[in-house]
């Protein structure tokens, strides 16, 4: 006899308080074709290849940096030129100036040792009057005459007399011939009321000094108006006389 099968007991049912669950269908018509697009048809990626996301612009940041740094090189560049230009400019008046100092240095002669030394002094030349010493200082005519340019006028030389005192003027001359002329030169301009009737001239006094040392004035030859004998030379120094021919005192 076959057994009566066996059927799992029936399990007790306990009601859920749990609210019951209510389905909801969307339609299909609320999706957009974008939707379905992207969802049917995803962004196809090469195999191998990495998507990144791209990168945000930064150009607005490099162009400042660029200006200030182009403003930079600007500045430096002007600064450069500058510099450079000056020391260009110092440079050509720097030869300039040496090619100038060359050109004085070699238009100057160079010193020489006359140069720097103290210049001698010229010796001074006593005139000749024709005289000759008598060692005695004795006057005497030595039978010379002049004749004067300008008037033709006459003059006796007489050696080793010293006419003193009464003098028109007193003049400095470099030889007894010029002292002559100036008392002719005096007659022809009658300038004053007086006559000049010869000269007394000292050759040594050529060199003022002595004449300095001797009458306190610069002076050699002494123009008279009067004269009085062959007074004897008592100087030590050379001393003559002449006289205008007609006007010469009597001895």
């Amino acid at each position: 006899m076959e057994a009566a099968p066996k059927y799992p007991q029936a399990s007790t049912y306990q009601h859920s308080t749990l609210p019951e669950p209510v389905s909801r269908e969307t339609p299909l018509s609320n999706v957009t074709d974008t939707t379905k697009e992207s969802f049917y048809h995803p962004t196809q990626v090469p195999v191998g290849h990495i998507y990144e996301q791209p990168r945000p612009n930064k150009s607005w940041i490099r162009w400042p940096f660029l200006l200030l740094a182009g403003l930079f090189i600007a500045v430096i560049a002007g600064l450069a030129g500058g510099f450079i230009g000056k020391a260009i400019e110092g440079s050509k008046a720097h030869n300039s100036n040496e090619a100038h100092a060359s050109a004085c240095s070699s238009a100057v002669p160079s010193p020489t040792s006359n140069s720097t030394a103290s210049p001698t002094p010229e010796a001074i030349v006593v005139p000749k009057t024709g005289c000759t010493d008598t060692g005695g200082r004795t006057s005497s005519v030595n039978g010379n005459t002049f004749q004067t340019d300008f008037s033709n006028a006459t003059y006796k030389l007489f050696c080793n007399v010293d006419w003193v005192g009464k003098d028109i003027a007193s003049v400095y001359a470099t030889s007894v011939s010029d002292c002559v002329e100036t008392c002719d030169n005096v007659n022809q301009d009658n300038l004053i009321n007086k006559t000049c009737i010869g000269a007394t001239f000292v050759p040594a006094w050529v060199d003022r000094t002595l004449a300095l040392r001797n009458v306190n004035r610069p002076s050699n030859c002494f123009l008279k108006y009067d004269a009085q004998g062959y007074p004897g030379n008592k100087r030590e120094d050379e001393v003559v006389v002449a006289c205008l021919e007609g006007k010469c005192p009597q001895g």
